[in-house]
């Protein structure tokens, strides 16, 4: 995790961080001056973490532009003993690389753990398909698109695969025919489904149940009905560890992970070291979507590799029903050849959709095109509300409140009904950029509570009232609760108050309000923590000034695209100009420590 969720300030701990390693660093004799150039540099490489980087610029750390005192004070640190080079096999609080990127030794280790189990993914291919079964899926196949065809033939080639896709590109489809076809050959597989938060894995669970009924009856119950967290496929324990590591992996032979953009470093490299190494491994996501909250953006530094060797597009030219030469060609310096499909083709957002307009005009960068679109509205699809105030806009709240009070009537009446509840609060979400001020999450939601105790009257008790919906903010693996599950405040038979969770198999099991772990209400959430769920209806709130780090491009696709019937942004122009214009990038070194693994292991073969 990263150092804020320990509920300190990053600021404050940074500055602890800095204090310890400057008086560290004169225990060790290092002179005044080295000793501060260290405190800086872990201070700057702390604070990036929080930012979502995974490392930070040398020059950026100091703040030093100029080359020759760059260098100096390069050979300072490197001399301080406690920042050392990937080569050195000394232990630091500090990495600096060859091409000067600055590390605290943790996520440098989990970066190099990453980069050797992704070596060791694509080192051993498996068994190819019998030929009739090769012939059986190209005829199977062929009214999928190209791209699905594509990742579903890598998958059944390679131990590892990405696919990247956005909303109805039919990444689940292909999921049911690939699992499938390894059925039909392998009966007896173990298969796993997982997401990175409970809501992306019901999802996942109801696209796939809707994706089998394309496939054979006679496979139809082999197929897994359920997925489930990564955090609870790995077993999370108490302090932080998981059950299922490198020593003690898990018991399965195909694992597909949906909404992988959402993993982050640490997580990532967990679950690779956690997978059998006679396992299939497939990321589903989508590249242009967010990065996770914590620090590090694997998802899209994977998808930066997509092409493919001159032999596996001859391979796959049949089954795509294509010539070889038309499939994308390696580089020579590709890191994972072979190992990415892109789908394009989304059936969500077909033809005319106002909301695919817009999200491919956001996701291309078409400042125009998605001005234009906002300016069209209103309409059923598309509401644009343009007001340059601090405050919430008064067309904005009314609008919510439409959405809102059919979801608290729902609630009053939880207990002769319980779906009903769900369901209404599942169609409508009101998603913001910031967590602070009244457009951010914490101003709107205060509003929003404001509104249902006025509603229910007297049925509140100290914080909980009916409806209140809850987000997890820490996990507990007594209860089996984890960070980002969504619960429901509602009455029980009696009238009694209990948080209501959904379980992975469309049940709902209660936890008393005195028992609930760390949480938050939950009216409105962040971009970030809406990834992995659809809504109806969504209202997106932004600040309205540009001077904030948190709107983006891949903040504005990824609110969009989480509506499935109609959207409203509520900005100025200037704002969305902004956002377009503004992408995400996020510091990190995972192509520099797949060399080095490679150049080891050349080196190891060679001796």
């Amino acid at each position: 995790m990263k150092p804020r969720d320990s509920g300190q300030p990053i600021a404050a701990l940074a500055g602890t961080l800095a204090a310890r390693l400057r008086a560290w660093a004169t225990e060790m004799g290092t002179d005044e001056a080295t000793a501060s150039l260290v405190a800086k540099a872990a201070q700057a490489a702390l604070i990036a973490t929080d930012d979502g980087d995974v490392c930070i610029p040398l020059a950026r750390a100091l703040d030093r532009q100029d080359p020759s005192e760059l260098t100096r004070e390069r050979n300072a640190l490197l001399g301080s003993g406690l920042v050392v080079t990937p080569e050195d096999t000394r232990t630091a609080p500090l990495v600096l690389d060859a091409e000067d990127r600055l590390y605290l030794a943790r996520y440098f280790d989990y970066e190099r753990r990453l980069a050797q189990r992704l070596n060791a993914a694509l080192s051993v291919p498996p068994a190819p398909l019998p030929p009739d079964e090769t012939r059986r899926l190209a005829s199977e196949l062929s009214t999928l698109t190209i791209g699905q065809r594509l990742a579903i033939g890598l998958a059944l080639m390679r131990r590892f695969t990405v696919v990247s896709g956005g909303p109805g590109t039919g990444k689940t489809t292909s999921v049911a025919h690939l699992l499938a076809s390894l059925l039909r050959t392998h009966p007896q597989l173990r298969i796993r489904l997982a997401a990175p938060t409970g809501k992306a894995a019901a999802r996942m669970t109801e696209a796939l149940q809707r994706g089998i009924q394309r496939i054979d009856a006679s496979l139809r119950d082999r197929l897994p009905r359920t997925a489930t967290t990564v955090h609870r496929l790995l077993g999370f324990l108490p302090g932080g560890a998981f059950r299922h590591h490198a020593e003690q992996r898990l018991p399965v032979d195909v694992l597909i992970v949906d909404e992988a953009s959402m993993l982050d470093l640490a997580l990532a490299t967990h679950l690779f070291e956690a997978i059998p190494d006679t396992a299939r491994l497939i990321l589903l996501g989508d590249r242009d979507q967010l990065e996770a909250v914590e620090s590090g953006a694997v998802f899209a530094q994977l998808c930066e590799s997509q092409g493919l060797t001159e032999s596996t597009r001859k391979t796959l030219a049949t089954l795509c029903g294509v010539e070889p030469e038309s499939l994308p060609a390696a580089r020579p310096d590709e890191l994972l050849p072979d190992s990415v499909a892109f789908l394009t083709e989304s059936k969500r957002f077909e033809g005319d959709s106002p909301i695919g307009k817009l999200a491919t005009a956001i996701r291309t960068a078409d400042i125009g095109t998605t001005l234009a679109l906002l300016a069209s509205a209103p309409n059923q699809v598309l509401r644009h509300i343009d007001a340059d105030s601090r405050d919430l806009p008064a067309e904005a709240y009314k609008l919510i409140l439409e959405h809102l009070n059919p979801y608290l009537e729902a609630a009053l009446a939880a207990r002769s009904n319980m779906r009903s509840a769900f369901d209404a609060f599942a169609r409508f979400r009101v998603l913001a950029a910031t967590r602070e001020g009244a457009r951010g999450v914490a101003g709107l939601n205060a509003r929003m509570e404001k509104h249902a105790r006025n509603l229910i009257g007297a049925s509140a008790i100290g914080a909980w009232y009916a409806g209140r919906p809850v987000l997890v903010t820490r996990n507990d693996p007594q209860l089996s609760i984890y960070n980002g599950d969504i619960g429901l405040t509602l009455p029980d038979e009696s009238g009694e108050l209990h948080v209501w969770f959904e379980t992975e198999t469309g049940q709902y099991r209660r936890i008393p309000t005195a028992q609930l772990p760390a949480h938050e209400t939950a009216f409105a959430m962040t971009v970030h923590k809406a990834q992995g769920s659809e809504f109806d209806h969504v209202i997106v709130i932004l600040p309205n000034q540009t001077n904030s780090r948190v709107i983006g491009r891949e903040l504005l696709y990824t609110a969009v695209t989480r509506a499935r019937s109609s959207v409203t942004v509520c900005a100025t122009d200037e704002v969305v100009r902004h956002a377009v214009n503004q992408r995400s990038t996020r510091a990190g070194g995972l192509a520099a420590r797949l060399r080095e693994q490679r150049a080891k292991s050349s080196e190891s073969g060679k001796s």
